[in-house]
Order: C-alpha cells, then structure tokens, then sequence
C-alpha cells in the first residue's frame, strides 16, 4: 500500500465559536477499490474528537496500514463538527445520534458523505 493518502474536507453549515468555519475530515488511505475497507471515526460527541483522534494518529504513525496492499482506510475526523468545536455532545439541531435513535434521520447527511467516498460521482452536491 502506498504511503500516501488523500484529505477531504467537508465545511459544515455553521461557524465556530470564534466565528471561523469547522469542517469534517475524511482521511483516505489504499486503493479505493480494495477488497477490505476500515472506517474509524472519531468525534461522533463532539468533545470526544480529543480522545478519538489519538487512536486515529497512533494508527497512521504505527505503519501498520503499509502492511495492507488490499485495504481502503478512511478515517473520519470529526464526526460531529459542530460539537467539537462548542464542546457539546449534540449537533446544531440538537440531536445525539446515539441516545435519540429516532433522530438519526435528520443527521444522515453525514452517512451521505461516506457515500461520496465510495462512489466519487455522488461528491458533487457536497463538495460545492
């Protein structure tokens, strides 16, 4: 596998708390086409991004995923962008996918832009 990989940036609809654009990062490693595929996510809670995103670097820096010539990694970083960056546990609609399941619904733009990774000519409508 080789050891260079892609970044995708998807800027979320709101702004940070300093007023800035917060995005989510969709790391992507190996052939796209690959018979194996690993998703790791972190920051689903917005504060947990922090502790996700070690497993994540420790990862990249263990030279593990060169071991693999037939694996697709994809590491999404920060999963919940907005709760990131304000510290909360919920989105800016004020869901927690994980504790209102009836919800999930209205957060699926976000399994939408894991889509994209796997079929490129979906991408347009996000990557405007």
């Amino acid at each position: 596998m080789s050891g260079k990989g892609e970044v995708v940036s998807v800027k979320h609809p709101e702004k940070g708390p300093d007023g800035k654009d917060i995005f989510i990062d969709f790391g992507m490693i190996g052939p796209a086409n690959a018979k194996g595929a690993l998703v790791l996510i972190s920051g689903t809670h917005g504060p947990e991004l922090f502790a996700g995103s070690g497993p994540q670097a420790a990862l990249l820096n263990s030279g593990l995923i060169g071991d693999y010539d037939d694996l697709h990694v994809v590491l999404v970083h920060g999963h919940n962008p907005y709760g990131s960056a304000w510290m909360r546990r919920t989105d800016h609609k004020n869901i927690d996918d994980t504790n209102k399941p009836g919800q999930v619904e209205q957060r699926l733009s976000t399994l939408d832009w894991l889509i994209t990774l796997f079929d490129p000519s979906l991408s347009a409508r996000y990557m405007e």
